[in-house]
């Protein structure tokens, strides 16, 4: 049995699956309230092996808020509750509480040919010690991020679509904890004004004194209601990694655009 540690490294925030390198317009607002349930059993060694691990599961409620500031300028807000148990032989530990605050703001460079290009910056602090991804933080630790979109869309056969490209760096200023850098790439397919479908793959790899990789893949279905509210419903899962959970899990969404 492979024990990365008693609190293996999962997930620090399901980024949402959205078309970053579109700003919403000035004074719209987007909120999305996520609930996550996931578990694994297994985990990818420093080999990339799978391997048995200590039962692990997690609950997480998530809040992500844009708002455009103006045409060319978003504000951007996330937080999440997390609870994580794990089940180990010498007991069954379980942590919860408020993980991080993060805030920062996107900003449109305008188009390239058919393409949206549009740049984020961010800073998270983090509130109690926090498993990300590739790597794990402490109570006061703060995270410094750069990003670049890269947006196109079209219609293919009567459906319209969106492709959305991140390409980001996350600075860990403290020595111990490994910087990263990660791409998530989403697809949307729109049937109708009703229906969409969101695809996307999110992939972290930090290399330092505690190097891991995670590439995870999603899907989900997203029912618009009305003018205001939309509701999500989808899953993702852990295809491979590097000293990291193979976790699986489902989402349950509620979008507020005012």
């Amino acid at each position: 049995m492979l024990a990365l540690s008693i609190w293996p490294a999962a997930d620090a925030f399901l980024h949402p699956a959205i078309a970053g390198a579109w700003l919403p317009g000035k004074g719209e607002t987007l909120v999305i309230a996520q609930m996550s349930f996931s578990d694994a059993d297994q985990a990818y060694n420093g080999g990339s092996e799978r391997a048995d691990t200590y039962p692990f599961d997690k609950k997480e409620l998530q809040l992500y808020v844009e708002h455009g500031a103006s045409q060319e300028v978003t504000l951007i807000g996330k937080t999440a509750w997390r609870k994580e148990t794990v089940e180990s032989p010498v007991g069954t530990f379980t942590d919860s509480g408020l993980r991080f605050a993060e805030g920062g703001a996107r900003m449109t460079l305008g188009m390239i040919r058919e393409t949206r290009v549009t740049l984020e910056f961010l800073t998270a602090i983090h509130l109690e010690g926090d498993r990300g991804e590739t790597a794990v933080s402490d109570s006061g630790d703060a995270d410094f991020e750069a990003a670049l979109f890269l947006g196109q869309s079209g219609s293919f056969w009567g459906i319209d679509f969106f492709t959305d490209q991140r390409m980001g760096y996350r600075l860990r200023p403290t020595g111990r904890r490994a910087n990263e850098i990660n791409a998530i790439f989403t697809t949307g397919l729109k049937p109708d004004d009703e229906w969409m479908v969101l695809l996307q793959s999110s992939n972290y790899i930090a290399d330092g004194q505690n190097s891991a990789e995670a590439y995870k893949g999603h899907v989900s279905v997203v029912k618009r209601l009305n003018d205001i509210l939309s509701v999500e419903l989808g899953g993702f899962a852990t295809y491979a990694g590097r000293n990291t959970v193979k976790e699986t899990g489902v989402k349950l969404g509620f979008w507020y655009r005012f």
